[in-house]
């Protein structure tokens, strides 16, 4: 079956950045996520603004030691990733991907 609605397209990018957010800010979308609370240690917390208000974050913790080991380095775990349903299709997409870029 193929989705219907608004698609994160160019128009919905123009309207959005992902900018670095203190857990205060976030912490009404970390309730919002099915988990409900903050992973251990939080490494960066990013936020998906649409014309200036909150739509999504993003978290990025330390995962548990053994995956240093395993993969020979320091390593961050996607944790927490939560975005408003009036959002479109694909903003989890975005969010990913401008939270990976601004990693690198």
């Amino acid at each position: 079956m193929k989705p219907t609605g608004p698609v994160f397209d160019r128009a919905w990018r123009a309207r959005c950045r992902v900018t670095r957010l203190d857990r205060d800010s976030v912490s009404p979308m970390i309730r919002a996520h099915y988990l409900g609370k903050f992973p251990g240690v939080c490494v960066l917390i990013l936020g998906l603004m649409l014309d200036d208000a909150p739509v999504g974050m993003i978290v990025f913790a330390l995962p548990p030691r053994e995956t240093a080991k395993r993969y020979g380095g320091v390593t961050w775990e996607l944790a927490r990733l939560w975005v408003a349903d009036e959002m479109p299709q694909n903003t989890e997409t975005y969010l990913i991907a401008q939270a990976v870029k601004t990693i690198r």
